[in-house]
């Protein structure tokens, strides 16, 4: 598949779905065309353009280029140290090196760059001749530091190649290097990269490395001093000096690097403002701390299984690794590869800055607020421990776990998370420790922090999965067999419950790492087909969907009800609350019985709470309990104890008399209150003959309906219906007749809002309150409304409820067939919805008649509906 067959312009969703680089030949031809001289800026910039887009359509398989990089660079470079080539034509040759720099990588473009004796002189020639201040020309510079920091590898003296000039080329080389290292483009990664490659040469290191470390020192104080900083300058100085402790011999930087740690601490760098300044400290700190350190790695390290299938085969076990005694009582995990000599290393002596080094990953730069440097300090503590003596690596590993406390902030406990992933990752926690770090797992998974309508802690769940993720690549089979139960069932709460879809697809790789690594996970491979990563991506999915298939495997039922009910019923996000109490109404179908023993009675309790979260959730979770197991054929005044019953009757005085009703928490609890009727009305729960009781939730319903917030009066319309029917009958029809006096009253309300009530509450009564007289009164009511109020915004939403009351009684009417009622109401019900048409009243929110010409045209749709469904062309107006 070539490039030139697709659409380039937007190369997507194509990754891994090419062969060859097909483009070689026409890339070649662009070469050819910059070979020739070409100047003309047109086709120049037409030919880099195209350039690019063939080259990023390679950027998810940049090593088919391999091929054809080395002749590419070959031609490119011939053209870029031309003296007699024109100068854009050479800035375009080292552009379209930087583009394939770019693609595949400077690590591997660095094995395929010509790197001859002859080539040195050359490229700093060429160098010398670039003009610094050039911004739109950078590229240039770019690539010929990174071709001179492979040059500068060869195997001779650079005294060799002073030549007649009276600077030294070693002195012209470094002071090239550090003049771009302040430069604002990209030119200063490559010139601190080339200063790395160049100043841990034997050679330099004796001659060069103290001048150096003092200049660029002096230019860090002299940066530090003043008001406004050369960012740039400090960073690059950073990454350089990090790069010169990771590129060179130990044995050569040991002198520096103790002389270095102290003179860079005294710039206060972990402390600034500027992350990248915190982020490349800590890098720097690190290294320099490995300095100190034999790169030997240590054996007490814990190793999955030997390489050897003959090593696994004589111990009997697939770990390849036995115990040997310590001193400190923890068990010393050697691999027996052939040959290795065993160095326990327990009595090596470690230096002072690295203790010191470590004080600051440990107490700074893992509470860091920022998440780059907590990432990068994971790291370094990972890879010092893995040069420290197992006593040391305990210390740290205490140290750690420690941090999972109620006074660490979320950074601190994320910090520890992405450490603790990273010592097990590596093999640096021994199983003996597998105890204390279990329950810390735990925790992270599920730590979550209120801070006013939001809440902290997702980064810390994510990095928990991390760890949860590193302990089956690490450890053997036998070794997590007592943990797996425990943390697949958080894995699972964590694929489930979480709020942020990244930590639940987090979990679930997590949860997929467990089961591929080790196949001990109860119904594994069910939960990951239910749960995977596209599944997961829907939180309402997760709770009413997933939530009950998984449920009906035995290893995880409890743990979901009881997480639910505990945890997410009480959440401080509402519409997790809703969620929760959704998802707990249909477990009622995996394990009823549970359900209504342990669970409802609590839920009860909790229903009168001082907390808001906590009885918001319980009153909505208990009337989706009651109503679930009432349809699953259960009685609800069987399920609810004597000692239950007067809290879910008097639940709503009980609510008023604690102020539970007022304010901002009363405005947020009142819609549940209404649901909690709606649904308790359609079991048996409540006693229809119970006088009192009718009294008191009539009278709370229709105080909804008054209500100003439109939510609240929905709810408590909604409400109205299944009350109604439950209190009402043939053989006392005084509810029906009270509620009808009470909706004529309203409905010749001057107040807008709470006509707007009562317009709403007209569509929500049972269908035998619609009779003839009724109906031939309200809707003239509701026609007038629509035509004396068009031009009244106050009315606006009582037109709109008005219109949707119309459509669901014209529903209900021809759903029993009640023709002649059918015929008395249709032309009323056009004549108002074509008065809602003519609505184009206006208010400070600007057109808001466009809400009741909205409901007109659902109210005729309805219509047209119902009338279509039956057929019946005598109920067409004349």
């Amino acid at each position: 598949m070539a490039a030139a067959e697709i659409d380039l312009e937007n190369p997507v969703g194509l990754g891994c779905a090419l062969e060859s680089f097909m483009e070689a030949e026409e890339v070649e031809g662009m070469i050819k065309t910059l070979s020739r001289g070409e100047t003309n800026e047109v086709i120049l910039e037409n030919l880099v353009q195209r350039f690019v887009t063939i080259v990023d359509y390679y950027q998810e398989q940049p090593h088919l280029l391999d091929r054809n990089i080395p002749g590419f660079f070959r031609s490119l470079l011939s053209i870029g140290v031309n003296a007699d080539a024109p100068a854009v034509s050479r800035n375009h040759a080292f552009r379209f090196m930087y583009y394939l720099t770019k693609t595949r990588g400077y690590k591997n473009i660095l094995k395929l760059l010509p790197h001859e004796v002859s080539d040195l002189p050359l490229a700093l020639s060429v160098l010398t001749q670039q003009d610094i201040n050039d911004r739109e020309n950078w590229e240039s510079r770019y690539m010929l530091f990174i071709w001179l920091s492979v040059i500068v590898l060869i195997p001779f003296e650079m005294s060799r190649f002073d030549g007649s000039s009276k600077v030294p080329i070693a002195q012209q080389l470094m002071d090239i290097g550090l003049s771009y290292l302040s430069v604002s483009d990209s030119t200063r990664d490559a010139a601190a990269f080339f200063l790395s490659k160049f100043t841990t040469r034997p050679d330099i290191v004796k001659k060069y490395m103290q001048q150096f470390l003092d200049q660029v020192m002096q230019g860090l104080e002299a940066e530090r001093e003043k008001v406004i900083q050369n960012t740039f300058y400090i960073i690059s100085v950073l990454r350089c000096l990090t790069l010169i402790f990771k590129h060179g011999k130990r044995d050569e930087l040991l002198e520096y690097a103790s002389n270095l740690y102290p003179r860079v601490q005294k710039f206060d760098l972990e402390n600034d403002q500027n992350v990248l300044y915190r982020k490349c400290c800590c890098k720097l700190y690190h290294r320099l701390a490995l300095v100190h350190l034999k790169t030997k790695i240590a054996s007490w390290k814990y190793k999955k299984g030997a390489r050897s299938l003959n090593v696994n085969s004589v111990n009997g076990t697939s770990d390849g690794h036995k115990i040997l005694s310590s001193g400190d009582g923890f068990g010393v995990k050697e691999e027996l590869s052939t040959g290795e000599e065993i160095d326990v290393e327990g009595e090596e002596e470690v230096a002072e800055d690295v203790e010191m080094v470590l004080n600051d990953l440990l107490n700074g730069f893992i509470r860091d607020p920022d998440t780059l440097v907590r990432w990068s300090a994971a790291k370094s503590i990972g890879r010092i421990t893995a040069r420290l003596p197992l006593d040391l690596a305990n210390e740290i590993i205490d140290t750690l776990l420690s941090n999972f406390n109620a006074l660490e902030s979320e950074h601190t406990w994320h910090g520890s998370c992405l450490s603790l992933a990273e010592l097990a990752r590596r093999g640096l926690i021994l199983p003996e420790r597998l105890p204390d770090l279990m329950p810390v797992v735990e925790k992270s998974l599920q730590f979550e922090e209120q801070r006013g309508f939001s809440s902290v802690g997702s980064s810390v769940r994510d990095a928990a999965c991390f760890v949860a993720w590193s302990l089956p690549r690490t450890f053997s089979k036998a070794v997590m067999l007592p943990y797996v139960e425990r943390i697949a069932s958080q894995l699972v709460l964590a694929v489930l419950f979480d709020r942020q879809v990244n930590c639940r697809r987090a979990a679930s790789a997590a949860f997929q790492e467990n089961v591929g690594r080790h196949g001990k996970l109860p119904y594994g491979i069910e939960v990951l087909t239910l749960a995977d990563y596209s599944a997961v991506g829907r939180s309402s999915d997760c709770y009413t969907k997933l939530a009950v298939e998984i449920a009906k495997f035995e290893n995880y039922q409890k743990s979901i009800i009881d997480h639910i009910a505990q945890v997410r019923v009480a959440h401080w996000d509402e519409s997790i609350r809703i969620l929760a109490s959704e998802a707990l109404g249909l477990l009622c179908e995996v394990n009823a019985k549970y359900i209504s023993d342990e669970i409802l009675p609590n839920l009860i309790k909790n229903m009168i709470r001082t907390e808001l979260n906590v009885r918001y959730g319980s009153i909505k979770s208990t009337s989706c309990v009651i109503l679930s197991l009432h349809k699953l054929g259960c009685s609800a005044k069987a399920l609810v104890s004597d000692e239950m019953k007067p809290v879910l009757r008097n639940l709503v005085p009980d609510l008023e008399n604690n102020n539970y009703l007022k304010g901002l928490g009363g405005e947020t609890i009142k819609p549940i209150v209404c649901e909690f009727i709606a649904k308790v009305s359609q079991t048996d729960l409540y006693d229809s003959t119970d006088l009192e009781l009718r009294e008191l939730l009539l009278s709370f319903l229709i105080s909804c309906v008054k209500n100003k917030k439109e939510e609240i009066q929905i709810a408590g319309a909604e409400a109205m219906l299944p009350f109604v029917k439950l209190f009402s009958s043939d053989h006392d029809p005084s509810l029906r007749t009270q509620v009808v006096n009470i909706l004529m009253e309203g409905l010749d309300k001057n107040d807008g809002i709470e006509r707007a009530g009562f317009t709403l509450l007209v569509g929500h009564l049972p269908s035998y309150v619609y009779t003839q007289e009724f109906l031939s009164k309200v809707i003239d009511n509701l026609l007038n409304l629509l035509i004396s109020t068009m031009h009244n915004a106050a009315f606006a939403q009582s037109r709109v409820n008005a219109l949707k009351s119309l459509a669901v009684i014209y529903e209900v009417k021809s759903e029993q067939n009640d023709t002649s009622t059918v015929q008395l109401i249709m032309s009323k019900i056009f004549e108002s919805i074509h008065a809602g048409l003519r609505d184009h009243s206006i208010n400070e929110r600007g057109d808001i008649g466009a809400k009741t010409r909205k409901a007109a045209m659902q109210c005729f749709a309805k219509l047209l509906a119902e009338t279509a469904k039956r057929d019946n062309q005598s109920l067409l107006p004349k």
